[in-house]
């Protein structure tokens, strides 16, 4: 019934004889030197009358070995499966140079040389800190530059960014046009072999969540300190460039910061029994119940609360400097709603700021856009926030529905339905930008307009895309079966 083989250095095959011992239900075989494919047999395992309630499955522990990659959907998955360690969905240190996908938990991907791999990544982690260090620099160094070029490229950039949210909808997409959208938004999951770079003994999302959660909050915390030290030595020039630079950053990084939030929750939803895992322990006579919570779990929401924060605080900015254009009332916004009273009850509410302080502070929330739309930045934000939740309603669909029947009937419903919205959130948004046409120049409104259409076009055509079957012959058979049916 219970067969311990942990750390014994057995080399060679697992004999498939073990799936005929009558009521084995726990085998145990990691941190050996076990080789070959795993026996089909060993589903034939079933629990006997004596075993623990608790274990209503088969368990066999197969991490820390060189297995080869096979049985593993008919073994480990499935109705009357057994529990597994060492192979997916829990990982894949059963298996030679393997590492647990990030895209699809239950399958594992070849890690043998990641030299190229590093390299690239590392040029790639290169040329964004340099393309960022010169765009912060063209615009605290040239502020004139602002409503033109500046304006522009942040036109490209954010409808690039609404692209990559939208191809990560539970759309079908062309492989290639997943990895530039993901390359857009930034998404390191989709990376060639990403799954070996952030591997190990912990979760790969997890490991990923960490790291990009981390340099995030750096990036975004660093002109925060600056500032604080500025105005502790009273240098207010450089704690208003500080603000400036920060709300680029927090701009720039806004989809990647919010993506990652929800994918994160998306994920901690999803696998919520697996992560707060109890393992007990022994510790003398006594037992504990030791939960491992990943670190991420702590990273991430300081990185939510934060862009929420830091949100309301850029609102209740512009807002005031809305204020402060309007009706000469210049004035340190303390909630957002500030710019929201009246003039009488807002002389009570924050201190007074020079003009030129605050305009320093949101020159490039505010700067970028005519002076009849100093709030667009705000819609702006709206938008790739509404286009973020559908896409992260899509994947809590997809995976409350993966164990249904009808599971593929009903995601397909729903799917189609998400993405009409999101026709429906870009028509909307079209129609504001041309009601309200923010920008200064007439090809800047121009160029946005086309972007909105193209957004659209790009949906509809993602639904054309889906609804056609995977294989080719399929569909000219139906196109055939379609033609014959037509009357003469």
């Amino acid at each position: 019934e219970w067969l311990d083989l942990d750390g014994n250095s057995i080399s060679g095959t697992i004999p498939s004889q073990l799936g005929d011992i009558s009521g084995l239900w726990y085998l145990s075989l990691r941190n050996n030197r076990l080789s070959g494919a795993i026996p089909a047999m060993l589903p034939r395992s079933r629990p006997s009358s004596s075993a623990p309630p608790a274990n209503s499955r088969p368990i066999f522990d197969l991490r820390n070995n060189q297995l080869a990659y096979s049985n593993v959907e008919y073994i480990c998955r499935g109705a009357g499966s057994a529990e597994c360690f060492g192979v997916p969905p829990d990982g894949c240190s059963a298996f030679v140079e393997m590492q647990l996908s990030l895209t699809d938990p239950n399958k594992c991907v070849v890690c043998d040389d990641q030299t190229a791999g590093l390299v690239l990544v590392g040029v790639c982690i290169l040329i964004g800190i340099v393309a960022l260090a010169a765009f912060v620099r063209l615009v605290v160094r040239h502020p004139a530059a602002l409503k033109r070029w500046v304006s522009t490229a942040a036109i490209l950039i954010n409808h690039a960014q609404t692209a990559s949210i939208i191809a990560s909808m539970r759309l079908e997409w062309p492989r290639s046009l997943v990895a530039i959208a993901s390359a857009l938004k930034l998404n390191m999951l989709m990376l060639p072999s990403a799954s070996c770079f952030v591997g190990g003994e912990d979760s790969p999302f997890d490991t990923y969540a960490v790291s990009a959660s981390s340099a995030i909050l750096l990036l975004l915390l660093a002109p925060i300190l600056v500032r604080h030290v500025a105005l502790c030595r009273r240098r207010l020039d450089i704690a208003d460039t500080a603000e400036l630079v920060l709300s680029l950053i927090y701009s720039l990084l806004f989809t990647f910061g919010w993506s990652l939030v929800l994918e994160f929750v998306a994920y901690a939803v999803d696998d919520f029994e697996r992560i707060f895992e109890c393992e007990v322990e022994s510790v003398g006579r006594t037992q504990h119940c030791v939960t491992g919570i990943p670190p991420a779990f702590f990273t991430v929401p300081v990185l939510g609360a934060l862009l929420l924060v830091l949100l309301i605080r850029f609102f209740g900015n512009v807002l005031a400097f809305k204020r402060g254009v309007n009706s000469g009332v210049w004035r340190r916004p303390t909630n957002p709603c500030f710019a929201c009273r009246s003039s009488e009850r807002s002389q009570s509410f924050g201190r007074p700021i020079p003009p030129r302080r605050l305009e320093r502070q949101v020159a490039y929330l505010v700067g970028r856009f005519a002076r009849h739309a100093p709030r667009w930045q705000i819609e702006i934000w709206l938008r790739q926030l509404l286009i973020l939740l559908l896409a992260y309603i899509s994947d809590v669909v997809f995976v409350t529905t993966d164990n249904f029947d009808t599971a593929e009937e009903t995601f397909d419903a729903v799917r189609y339905a998400i993405a009409t919205v999101a026709i429906a959130v870009t028509l909307v948004f079209w129609r504001l930008h041309r009601r309200a046409l923010p920008f200064a120049f007439r090809f800047q409104n121009a160029l946005e307009s086309c972007l909105y259409g193209a957004t659209a076009l790009f949906l509809t055509l993602a639904m054309v895309y889906t609804a056609l079957p995977a294989d080719p012959v399929a569909l000219r058979v139906s196109v055939e079966a379609s033609a014959r049916s037509l009357p003469v």
